[in-house]
């Protein structure tokens, strides 16, 4: 759930974090736009918390207003059928538990856990029914906020660039089955 700070690039040509972005704000939309599906009232605001342990400087808030535009794209309009809710723990992160619970509170039908590790934990610590899409997080399994890559369990979901040992391996030996002979 990490990238290079180097501009690491993906297998598009893009960015990482352009493709981890847009992942995740379809990720979001999809969460909210499936009980619409199902026949949930359509009238319905939602509410999504953001939970970042960063500091609110243009990059942190590229992610945010990236997720919102996504949504917005999607149909969702602020103070229509959907809520923002942020909070920015401005790099204190033992203020991140309170923060979490202040969005529990707020009654988040989503949280959106940017800036790392620490607010991924904090969200979960602090609610188990909620949904957390996990941004940037680190070591999901070993940092306990799912059970295992294949089988997460749970109210948190994200993506992640370095799941830790062994899988560095397993990229490679898929990478291997999809490419074409000689490719790796």
């Amino acid at each position: 759930m990490s990238e290079s700070r180097h501009g690491r690039r993906g297998l598009s040509g893009r960015p990482d974090r352009w493709a981890r972005r847009r992942f995740l704000a379809a990720l979001a939309g999809g969460l909210l736009t499936a009980p619409l599906a199902a026949g949930a009232q359509p009238q319905r605001t939602w509410r999504i918390g953001w939970l970042s342990a960063g500091v609110r400087l243009p990059q942190s808030l590229s992610q945010y207003e990236m997720l919102r535009e996504e949504l917005r794209q999607r149909g969702y309009v602020p103070g229509q059928n959907i809520l923002y809710e942020d909070r920015w723990a401005e790099g204190h992160f033992d203020r991140l538990p309170e923060l979490a619970a202040e969005l529990v509170r707020w009654n988040a039908d989503l949280i959106v856990a940017g800036g790392g590790t620490p607010a991924a934990v904090a969200a979960k610590k602090v609610t188990t029914t909620v949904p957390i899409v996990v941004v940037g997080a680190s070591l999901p399994v070993e940092m306990s906020l799912v059970a295992s890559l294949a089988r997460p369990g749970g109210n948190v979901i994200g993506i992640t660039f370095d799941a830790g040992s062994g899988e560095t391996s397993k990229r490679l030996q898929l990478f291997r089955e999809v490419l074409p002979r000689g490719g790796l």
